[in-house]
């Protein structure tokens, strides 16, 4: 109820809604860098991953599983 009232919730759903990948404001990867990641996870473990790219293994895990970035 706080958000709504003081217009959180109301911004987020104006400004971050429907917006994927690229095309959101706070995302930290491209579609190129996340296509890598899961072609990098057929020979590399989730660890030797985030070495080469810098990315966390939790991300990294999120990506493959298809949790984020869905939509490639």
């Amino acid at each position: 109820l706080h958000a709504y009232r003081i217009g959180l919730r109301t911004y987020r759903a104006k400004h971050f809604k429907n917006k994927r990948g690229v095309d959101n404001p706070k995302s930290k990867l491209t579609e190129s860098q996340v296509l890598e990641i899961r072609n990098l996870r057929k020979n590399h473990t989730a660890k030797e991953i985030e070495g080469i790219t810098g990315v966390p293994m939790s991300t990294i895990y999120n990506i493959c599983l298809r949790k984020t970035w869905t939509h490639i």
